[in-house]
């Protein structure tokens, strides 16, 4: 999340949310109608049941990275962008699931637990077999503080 001094976050053009979420279904069934391609024979082309990829396309189903796969093969359009599109879909989804929320404020911040608890100063970003960590006064990282050392 982007945050802009004086304004709502929710107002900053990268932090905006679609009112509609977009099911990668709906991409690919738009395209084969533009194709002029039934779902029938794009599945019996890639080799899946029927059922299956209508599901995908009427966002019954999630699409899954092997059937992205093959869709982009026969269509001769790249994967990512439309697995992109699930797992923002799928993030947005969760995001609207107020069940799901309340869940999520029940577990702690482990990180704000060790920032109170241990003192650690302001951070210092470092990169750690990848992982942003944290020093304290001591020397000691955040992955230390946490297993004891």
């Amino acid at each position: 999340m982007i945050h802009v001094e004086g304004k709502d976050d929710r107002m900053v053009a990268n932090n905006l949310e679609p009112h509609y979420l977009t099911h990668p279904g709906e991409v690919i069934k738009d395209e084969l109608e533009f194709r002029g391609i039934s779902q029938r024979r794009l599945a019996k082309l890639i080799g899946v049941p029927a059922s299956q990829l209508n599901e995908v396309l009427n966002a019954k189903r999630p699409l899954s990275a092997e059937l992205a796969l093959l869709i982009g093969q026969a269509l001769d359009i790249e994967a990512a962008p439309l697995l992109a599109l699930q797992m923002k879909y799928n993030l947005l989804s969760a995001k609207r699931d107020k069940s799901f929320l309340e869940r999520l404020k029940e577990i702690p911040r482990i990180a704000a637990i060790f920032l109170n608890n241990q003192k650690i100063k302001a951070p210092v970003p470092g990169l750690y077999y990848g992982w942003l960590h944290w020093i304290n006064d001591a020397g000691q990282s955040l992955d230390e503080l946490y297993r004891g050392e």
